[in-house]
């Protein structure tokens, strides 16, 4: 996984964040993957794009990029953000590297302003509680993407 604060797990332990929450569903279910968080706090999708081919290196069977709230903050159109995404997409695509984005409507903002799905009053970033109402809405296509990868080996 790559992307800002929401990879990184911000303030939630690494059992808790959505990458640890991943890697558990994944082998729960079969699969025989290491979910690896490649998330940078404030991070943009210029960002991404700058790390992109050091932090996804050759040999990575599937990404899931979690990225854009940060442009969004900063006056980025959404427009604008979803082309950005598109781009991580194709640079991934052109590696051989399939990979499943994470964004809207999947991605419920409104989790950030919920009491109980973020870390504090003062934090509004996700706890536990949020992290698994994303991973429940993005888990779906996220196991095809493994499984298309045919690195899953997933249990029949």
């Amino acid at each position: 996984m790559i992307g800002d604060s929401n990879v990184e797990g911000r303030e939630v332990g690494a059992e808790a964040n959505f990458t640890g929450q991943l890697q558990r569903a994944l082998r729960q279910r079969g699969r025989n993957v290491s979910v690896i968080n490649m998330g940078v706090r404030g991070d943009t999708i210029a960002g991404v794009l700058r790390r992109l081919d050091r932090d996804v290196p050759s040999g990575t069977d599937a990404a899931v990029v979690w990225i854009g709230v940060n442009d969004y903050r900063r006056g980025t159109g959404i427009a604008d953000i979803f082309a950005g995404q598109k781009q991580i997409a194709a640079r991934l695509a052109e590696r051989r590297v399939p990979a499943y984005i994470l964004t809207v409507p999947v991605y419920d903002v409104a989790l950030h302003r919920n009491p109980t799905t973020r870390v504090s009053a003062r934090d509004p970033h996700l706890n536990a509680a949020g992290y698994a109402a994303t991973l429940q809405r993005a888990y779906p296509a996220i196991e095809r993407l493994v499984d298309r990868s045919g690195r899953g080996s997933a249990r029949r």
